[in-house]
Order: structure tokens, then C-alpha cells, then sequence
């Protein structure tokens, strides 16, 4: 009967204390077969999150580059032509900065302005997703560091 005490104060699944007390039973009476096993129903959880803007993540980073002129680097909402993709995040990063990349996408054009600032000339589709914040940055003004890192698709 103490068993049984201690078996409800661990407040185990019925099939299992049940499963437990048989158990304990038989060894109480001297019994020496083991009790028939019983389903005990378990509780399957889903697989851990693997998709490509999780995985490898700390591997991967953008390398920031102001083109030799000067500037902070701004970040986007996203990518894309609307007003909303536009708006600045207010992150600001300088030349040689680094940040978790989590995916790419193409998006509007981006173009260096290399007359007020001296920025060498280059442009752009290709917009990285980093910091896991829905910030955007054009390629422009990046490179994926290792040079050999795989970026998923956002």
C-alpha cells in the first residue's frame, strides 16, 4: 500500500503506474516473471527548426564596405520599390562592420553614388536579410564573408 502512496505522489501516466505497481507486486510476492508490457503513450514533438535562415547562420556574415567614401551605411525594411521597403530601419553601419546574414533576394536596384562622395561606382539587386530583424542591405555596399558562405533565399 506505501507503494502505491509513492506512485500516486509522483503523479505518473495510469498505464505507467500501473505498469510500476504490477512491477512491484510480483517482486512483493516473490514473483520472478516480469509483468506483460503495456502501451505507454508518448508525446511526439515537432523536429527542431533546420530551414536555411536558421541553419549556419553564425557562419555567415555581411562585411559592410562604404566604397571609399566615407558614409554610413544605412539599412531598409526591405527590399523591394514600395514606400514601406524604403523607410530606413535607423541602423546605420560603418565601413568594415559585420553582421549575421540570414538570407538574399532580389529586390530594386541599388546604385553607389560616386559623385558627391567619391564612392566607387556600383549597383545592384541583390539585398541581404541580416540580424534576424527585417533589416535589408544592398549588396552594393556588401560582401558575404566567407567568400565561399551559401546564402538561402528569403
Amino acid at each position: 500500500m506505501a507503494n502505491m502512496n509513492v506512485l500516486r505522489s509522483l503523479k505518473l501516466p495510469s498505464a505507467v503506474a500501473m505498469s510500476l505497481a504490477g512491477a512491484l507486486a510480483l517482486t512483493a510476492c516473490g514473483g520472478s516473471e516480469t509483468p506483460p508490457p503495456t502501451h505507454v503513450p508518448t508525446t511526439v514533438s515537432a523536429a527542431p527548426n533546420t530551414s536555411p535562415t536558421e541553419s549556419g547562420k553564425e557562419d555567415r556574415y555581411v562585411l559592410f564596405n562604404d566604397l571609399g567614401g566615407g558614409a554610413m551605411i544605412a539599412t531598409f525594411r526591405g527590399p523591394g520599390d514600395s514606400s514601406a521597403d524604403r523607410e530606413l530601419t535607423g541602423h546605420y553601419y560603418r565601413d568594415g562592420d559585420t553582421a549575421p546574414v540570414i538570407c538574399q533576394t532580389e529586390g530594386r536596384l541599388e546604385t553607389s553614388n560616386p559623385a558627391p562622395s567619391n564612392e566607387t561606382p556600383a549597383s545592384s539587386k541583390i539585398w541581404y536579410g541580416i540580424n534576424r530583424t527585417g533589416e535589408y542591405v544592398s549588396a552594393v555596399y556588401t560582401t558575404i564573408e566567407p567568400p565561399t558562405a551559401v546564402v538561402p533565399h528569403c
